[in-house]
């Protein structure tokens, strides 16, 4: 996946960064997934469901979008105390969910990973 260098100076986490498989594949650790294929499985969310702790930088105009699928009480809205949820993995791993931000400036994505 192209790295771009964080425009405000942010460190960030990358464990994986010499490992094999992300070599092999550009994308690693996502699967290279047209655009129809992703956009059927992102839903928006609203900024409180997103937090602006960590989200702030993104501006007040910017967009959230989840692979995660649990509706709450509140249409566009996330119910992350619900027991279960429902989500499209995006990676090679058997489970995944995530969070991206699209400000004018930048876009951001927040991940777990999970393979059983």
């Amino acid at each position: 996946m192209a790295r771009a260098p964080d425009p405000l100076g942010w460190t960030g986490l990358d464990a994986a960064a010499r490992n094999p498989e992300r070599e092999a594949s550009p994308t690693y650790p996502f699967v290279a997934h047209p655009p129809a294929y992703i956009a059927r499985r992102l839903q928006q969310i609203d900024r409180d469901s997103a937090e602006n702790l960590l989200l702030a930088r993104y501006g007040d105009t910017a967009s959230f979008h989840t692979n995660v699928d649990q509706p709450g009480h509140v249409s566009g809205a996330l119910d992350f105390t619900s027991s279960s949820w429902a989500y499209s993995p995006l990676s090679v791993y058997s489970e995944d969910y995530g969070l991206i931000v699209v400000s004018d400036t930048e876009v951001g994505m927040f991940w777990n990973f999970a393979d059983y």
